[in-house]
């Protein structure tokens, strides 16, 4: 197996998050949110790119057990 890793700049320093082990369930709660993301929008309106790109920002640090993500 290997490990997943994520290199954010925290502070103008280079941080690297990894992660040793992520549950096939998470793949199926990313499914399900983002299913939830584009349901909860008026028929025919999409979710926004910022709507978009803070649910998968969010979804990306809970994948990582650090809690300085």
């Amino acid at each position: 197996m290997s490990e997943t890793r994520l290199d954010l700049m925290v502070n103008g320093k280079k941080k690297t998050f990894t992660q040793d082990f992520i549950p096939f369930r998470k793949s199926l709660e990313y499914t399900d949110k983002e299913a939830e993301l584009f349901a909860s929008k008026a028929e025919g309106e999409e979710p926004t790119i910022t709507e978009l790109s803070v649910f998968r920002a969010n979804f990306i640090a809970s994948l990582f057990d650090d809690p300085d993500l």
